[in-house]
């Protein structure tokens, strides 16, 4: 069929297209045709940038997982599928739009997958338990560019490791035990981990992995809070301190209040702030990421959104902990949730759309 002849639709047929399309990602895909086919996908449907990830409820490849937008309190579900190349796989984390899969038959098999581009680059092997730990990672860049670094955290037999790897080089992993981190970040070329008491470490990886002191004070503000490291829009390191307590009526753990922290590297301490410069934060471990507060996106600014990883794994339990932090009024807003959510197993990530 001539391409004019695509180009040549109306809106109005579009949109009737546009509907029917199941997967969130063939929509962003329509969207980068031409300017006509980006207006008819925006008016069908709410931009999709950044929405929470959810894995299957079965131990199925099938389905990598589903998105839900929640930033409008709205709980649309989008699902993401397979690709045959990977019908064996399913999704264990995320990282900047990237998911880290692993062979449901050999555990040890991973792969970074990209559902916009539909890329996957195979890592390798790496040994360790389901049954003990889960898999997290963070990269220095984009897998498609040879000098991207993996950094993964897992826990083996016992022990805490951190293991690298660089997708242009010919060798593997380079690991070596650690201490148990809470949060990581890939910041101004180096990559930063945090650990409950609020230490700043850095880490390094040649012939070996190395970990290095940065020489600030921790924020010692009262509790054992979650930690998480986030960059900021203008480029600044902040950390986040959130702080829990119980539910008076449940009993399980939730969210209490939220504190941000600047570091200020020249006289080496974390200052306390309450603004975000009028974005929204969307947290999670690993992953935390600004977004913008204009009218489509339902965001509100200088607000802290967060979701449930309070969750208890001997259990397989957790805390339904879902919901908004106003920074500036220290005020929570709760949001309920929809069953499919709620009722999913105890793995959330916020998920940011990049090819």
């Amino acid at each position: 069929m001539a391409l004019g002849f695509w180009a040549d639709l109306s809106v109005d047929l579009l949109e009737f297209i546009f509907d029917t399309l199941l997967d969130s990602f063939d929509l962003l895909r329509c969207r980068g045709v031409c300017a006509l086919w980006r207006y008819a996908a925006k008016e069908c449907h709410d931009p999709i940038t950044t929405l929470l990830l959810l894995p299957p409820q079965e131990n199925k490849s099938k389905q990598f997982g589903k998105l839900v937008n929640v930033s409008g309190r709205t709980c649309k579900i989008n699902a993401i599928d397979s690709p045959p190349s990977l019908a064996q796989t399913r999704c264990l984390y995320s990282h900047r739009g990237w998911l880290l899969l692993t062979n449901i038959r050999e555990p040890s098999e991973l792969y970074l997958y990209n559902p916009l581009s539909r890329v996957h680059v195979q890592l390798p092997s790496l040994l360790w338990s389901e049954d003990e730990s889960s898999l997290r990672f963070i990269m220095s860049g984009n897998p498609n560019e040879a000098n991207c670094t993996v950094l993964v955290f897992y826990t083996y037999k016992g022990f805490h490791y951190g293991c690298f790897y660089n997708l242009g080089a010919n060798r593997d992993w380079i690991m070596n035990k650690i201490r148990s981190y809470e949060d990581a970040i890939y910041y101004k070329n180096e990559f930063y981990v945090i650990d409950n008491e609020g230490v700043l470490e850095r880490m390094k990886h040649g012939d070996c992995v190395a970990v290095e002191k940065v020489p600030i004070r921790p924020v010692h503000g009262g509790g054992s809070p979650l930690r998480y490291l986030v960059e900021s829009p203008s480029g600044e390191l902040l950390t986040v301190a959130r702080h829990l307590g119980s539910n008076n009526y449940f009993g399980f753990l939730e969210t209490k209040f939220i504190e941000v922290y600047r570091l200020d590297w020249k006289n080496g301490t974390w200052e306390n702030i309450r603004n975000l410069d009028g974005r929204a934060l969307l947290l999670a471990h690993n992953d935390s990421m600004f977004v913008s507060v204009d009218g489509s996106s339902g965001y509100r600014e200088n607000c802290i959104y967060f979701v449930d990883d309070l969750w208890v794994a001997d259990t397989n339990s957790h805390s339904n902990d879902y919901g908004m932090y106003n920074l500036e009024t220290q005020e929570i807003e709760r949001f309920d949730m929809s069953p499919e959510i709620l009722n999913a197993v105890p793995f959330y990530r916020w998920f940011r759309i990049a090819a």
